[in-house]
């Protein structure tokens, strides 16, 4: 009986140390540069000013910049700030970002129609080679003239052929 009240003590203490190991656990990742982003939202620095909200970004040449997008460049997502060089602004990742969001329009753009990164950061409804595709725009929402904000479903960048 004493056997079988220690082999039964000596369990219950094994389980209570594992459940004690287990509380305040934090998670930890292979590599030091991964980090989840719930949000879909990245801040990065400028590596060019950004005088125009809701400007798409690009990668830029260092680690964790960004730079405006071009037509020919693969866009990370709008920036809903603007910012001087080595400024900080969040960036809404493009396939990430959940819900709709802002882009400027470089022209009349209608509802209901696919959006392609071009010049400037800004989107367009104009078909062109090597330009990535960036969402379409929701219901509604209709640019009038270049320069104005149109609210984008987006989508991953996918390249025209």
């Amino acid at each position: 009986m004493k056997l079988l009240k220690y082999c039964l003590s000596m369990l219950l203490l094994a389980i209570v140390s594992v459940f004690r190991s287990m509380a305040g656990r934090e998670e930890a990742y292979n590599s030091a540069d991964l980090h989840p982003l719930p949000t879909g939202h990245e801040t990065v620095v400028l590596e060019a000013a950004v005088t125009v909200n809701y400007t798409l970004l690009t990668k830029g040449t260092a680690s964790g910049s960004a730079i405006i997008c071009t037509a020919a460049t693969v866009p990370l997502g709008p920036t809903p700030d603007q910012g001087a060089i080595a400024g900080k602004v969040s960036v809404a990742l493009l396939g990430a970002a959940p819900g709709t969001v802002s882009m400027v329009a470089s022209k009349a753009i209608a509802e209901n129609t696919i959006v392609n990164a071009t010049a400037a950061g800004k989107v367009t409804d104009a078909v062109v080679s090597n330009a990535y595709k960036v969402g379409r725009t929701a219901p509604g929402s209709v640019a009038a003239a270049d320069g104005d904000v149109i609210s984008v479903i987006p989508c991953f960048p996918i390249i025209n052929p």
